[in-house]
């Protein structure tokens, strides 16, 4: 059920947030290479503003449509054969608990990209460690509990545990992102 969900997720994420992502690397790289520091952290600061809204924009209806609509699409995509109703049912509520992270996944494929290109990938690879610590620990605890549910959830709150960190090492490094 979570392969078949997150399966579905993968779409979303690749169409907007590694398509924009890619982008924002390029930019950010292209503009963390000026010679005047403050311009070239203008640029960066541009570059992933501009990402981050492009990204929320495409991400956030699509989210809301995976949440609202999910037992329809999965049934839609994958019930026939083996894969039963009380599949969809079940694959249906994966597919929820991964649309509560999918503007973060996307986020994260923006806001990664800007690090590296910043020469910060020490900090990109702890924001992971982070993220891995956060849903490992969320694992142990709710999966007793709530069994796969719990699976699918950590992964959606490591991504916003992962895009966290790194907006708030951006922000207290090189300043706010709204202006």
């Amino acid at each position: 059920w979570l392969y078949y969900a997150f399966r579905l997720m993968q779409l979303p994420i690749g169409m907007f947030g590694v398509a924009v992502g890619t982008v924002a690397l390029q930019r950010a790289a292209d503009t963390a290479s000026d010679s005047d520091l403050k311009t070239a952290l203008d640029g960066v600061r541009e570059t992933l503003r501009r990402g981050l809204r492009l990204v929320t924009f495409y991400s956030l209806p699509t989210a809301v449509a995976f949440y609202v609509l999910a037992e329809p699409i999965m049934g839609i995509i994958y019930q026939r054969g083996a894969f039963t109703a009380v599949d969809t049912q079940a694959a249906a509520v994966a597919l929820q608990y991964y649309a509560l992270g999918l503007v973060f996944y996307s986020g994260v494929k923006v806001v990664v990209p800007v690090f590296y290109a910043l020469k910060l990938a020490r900090v990109a690879v702890m924001a992971t460690l982070a993220t891995v610590l956060t849903s490992l620990i969320l694992n142990i605890t709710l999966h007793p509990h709530y069994g796969y549910r719990a699976l699918a959830l950590s992964t959606s709150v490591g991504a916003a545990v992962n895009m966290l960190v790194l907006l708030v090492v951006f922000l207290r490094l090189y300043g706010g992102l709204l202006e």
